[in-house]
């Protein structure tokens, strides 16, 4: 880890247990109540993933001021997370330098309408 450097974002995410479980059913096809080993499985791989979060933010102790930690519900559905992902990624301003008689206007225009960008032509 030390030859890696430090990252510019450290994205933790959460959810409720339940959640956690119905996804697991949902994803493994199981329509009766998880059994016991399930169970353990699933709280030994959430306290594996809370330690692996405490230990990373350990080595990078040094620079955490320069890190920006996000920290990510994802309880709610998949595309409000991806919409908070985006919204934390995706560029906000694009400035575009082009010619008169390149036609660049229209689908600048409509890229920013679908990804809710400022678009401003300059010449």
């Amino acid at each position: 880890m030390a030859n890696m450097g430090a990252p510019t974002f450290i994205i933790n995410c959460a959810t409720d247990p339940k959640e956690i479980e119905s996804r697991h059913k949902e994803k493994n096809e199981i329509t009766e109540d998880l059994g016991e080993e399930d169970t353990d499985a699933l709280k030994a791989s959430a306290a594996k993933a809370v330690e692996d979060g405490q230990r990373l933010r350990a080595v990078f102790q040094d620079c955490m001021g320069r890190i920006k930690c996000i920290d990510l519900d994802t309880t709610c559905s998949i595309d409000t997370t991806k919409k908070t992902v985006r919204g934390h990624f995706s560029a906000k301003v694009i400035l575009v330098n082009h010619e008169k008689r390149i036609e660049v206007d229209t689908g600048c225009a409509n890229l920013a309408i679908k990804y809710n960008l400022l678009y401003v032509s300059v010449y």
